[in-house]
């Protein structure tokens, strides 16, 4: 199984003919969806970013995602992103030692 991940921002205009309005309000939204295999995957990744104006506008970014989908598994515009990632089981985890697994692996120094 397959999940296809679009992490997209909503905004809400109610009025969007006023333009010197401060009503609007906009909020990060993420979509996941599950599909049987990779090909699937593909085929939904590329229908959301053709379907989405902010992840595409031309024939260009089309094909850049497009490629970048097939060899990366990810594409984004901006803060936009859509991802393909095989679906792991939350058992195989090992998360009896949950010090380890919450202690930051990277440390910063001056």
């Amino acid at each position: 199984m397959y999940a296809v991940i679009h992490h997209t921002f909503e905004l809400d205009i109610p009025e969007p003919k006023v333009k010197s309005s401060q009503k609007s309000v906009g909020r990060w939204v993420h979509k996941v969806w599950t599909v049987a295999d990779e090909e699937s995957a593909y085929a939904l990744a590329m229908f959301v970013v053709r379907k989405d104006p902010l992840l595409q506008n031309n024939e260009d970014f089309l094909k850049l995602a497009g490629q970048s989908l097939l060899e990366n598994n990810y594409y984004a515009v901006g803060k936009e992103t859509i991802a393909i990632a095989p679906i792991s089981d939350a058992e195989a985890l090992d998360l009896q030692d949950d010090d380890a697994f919450l202690t930051p692996k990277i440390h910063l120094t001056n």
